[in-house]
């Protein structure tokens, strides 16, 4: 596959158990109804319980085209952190609209985007990990620190989980995975992906 050399990780790497980072698929958020889908009040995002059900959806085949059936697109999660800085405690709204309106900038009509927690950003897409990693991922930390520049330096941490449908367990698995690559990407500081080969089903 055209992406199994650029993403092959060696599942031996990652032994350590799954972060409890993300444990509420079954507690949605406080959410409004608005041409049928659940969204986030205060981003106009989706809930994390709806972009559950994308997942499923995806994962269930329900979606497939014939492109994807041709071509495999992979299914992938992106969980994106971004580290308010200390100084803009008084001004955090402004702060999240800013961030929030850099993230409707580079993500396209078909994407799912939903927030989770105060700091998170989950975008579910079609599209090769490889691309979100080395295109997407600068072109949304620049756009947040454009928008973010009156507030003081931001960093901006990308985990991006792959999936396609054979092999997709559950949306948790999806979430779990995305999850952890985040953590290791607040280590390393580079966007990090974990493809298909590498998902503990746990």
């Amino acid at each position: 596959m055209a992406w199994d050399s650029i993403e092959r990780r060696r599942s031996g790497e990652h032994g350590v158990p799954l972060p409890k980072v993300y444990t509420g698929l079954d507690k949605p958020r406080k959410s409004t109804t608005m041409n049928g889908m659940l969204l986030d009040p205060e981003t106009g995002f989706f809930t994390m319980p709806t972009l559950t059900e994308f997942i499923q959806y995806e994962i269930d085949g329900s979606a497939q085209t014939l492109r994807n059936e041709l071509h495999v697109t992979p299914l992938c999660l992106a969980a994106v952190d971004v580290g308010q800085p200390p100084d803009v405690a008084e001004v955090r709204q402004k702060f999240w609209e800013a961030v929030h309106g850099a993230v409707r900038q580079v993500t396209r009509t078909s994407d799912r985007v939903a927030r989770e927690g105060d700091q998170h950003i989950m975008l579910l897409r079609r599209s090769m990990a490889a691309s979100l990693r080395e295109h997407f991922a600068p072109r949304l930390t620049e756009t947040i620190n454009s928008a973010c520049a009156d507030f003081g330096v931001v960093t901006v941490s990308l985990g991006i989980a792959s999936l396609v449908e054979h092999v997709a367990k559950s949306p948790g698995h999806l979430v779990r995975m995305a999850q952890r690559a985040l953590e290791e990407s607040r280590t390393t500081g580079v966007p990090v992906v974990y493809d298909f080969r590498t998902m503990l089903v746990t």
